[in-house]
């Protein structure tokens, strides 16, 4: 177990079992699409654990990303 961050073993295999397990549900991974599954996986578990709505989620980080954008409103 690392000390600073909490990781541990037992972490990390939960979630890499849980973002495989996910992938399999729909039907496999096409390998040029692994990146934007594991980053979608990433957000959806960050958005759980906050106990946000993800629709919302996401207006706000495009919101931020292009705040240009935000400004027209």
């Amino acid at each position: 177990m690392d000390p600073e961050t909490g990781a541990n073993t037992q972490k990390v295999e939960r979630m890499w079992g849980a973002a495989k397990w996910r992938n399999k549900r729909h039907r496999g991974t096409a390998r040029h699409h692994l990146e934007s599954y594991l980053a979608e996986f990433i957000c959806r578990k960050e958005v759980e654990s906050a106990g946000e709505d993800l629709f919302e989620w996401i207006l706000v980080q495009i919101a931020n990303y292009w705040p240009a954008i935000a400004q027209l409103e």
